[in-house]
């Protein structure tokens, strides 16, 4: 007896149907967050560059009047700008913030996807599979409008 004749193709069918399935669901919720990932990283140098920005304008600022003449107070103002120019504590907590405010914001505008990818992994039977496919159709709607432009009108074509 051979080896192939001992092998079950229908439960190996069956398997790669639903791991086809569920890895949909996976690619997706993937997509969504490396989508968020990188938008956080961009958010994150923005949120923190802003931020540190204004405050060495409010702490420069400060160096630049004195309530009453004193070259003490004038001094100790001095030393503290100079050193918010050199600490970078604030810098590496507002990256975060702003990492995270990035993460959020991106992954809240794919909802879609990942409420499909979500529901396709969590969903049995008939149920995971119509996910997936609505899973796969969105992402094609989305590649042909937002990818390939159809359905857009260019606004910049028109004559007046």
């Amino acid at each position: 007896m051979s080896i192939l004749s001992r092998i079950n193709f229908s439960n190996i069918k069956q398997s790669c149907g639903k791991y086809l399935v569920k890895g949909v669901g996976i690619g997706a919720l993937a997509l969504v967050a490396w989508d968020g990932h990188v938008y956080g990283k961009l958010k994150a140098d923005q949120y923190a560059k802003t931020k540190d920005a204004d405050y060495l304008i409010n702490s420069y600022t400060n160096t630049m009047y004195l309530p009453s003449p004193s070259i003490v107070t004038s001094k100790i103002k001095d030393m503290r700008y100079k050193m918010t120019l050199g600490e970078n504590i604030r810098y590496f907590f507002n990256k975060g913030i702003g990492y995270v405010g990035g993460f959020v914001s991106q992954s809240v505008s794919n909802v879609i996807p990942f409420g499909l990818g979500l529901a396709t992994l969590l969903t049995k039977g008939k149920w995971s599979k119509g996910f997936a496919i609505a899973t796969g159709a969105y992402g094609l709607l989305t590649i042909l409008k937002d990818g390939f432009g159809l359905g857009y009108s260019h606004d910049l074509n028109k004559p007046f």
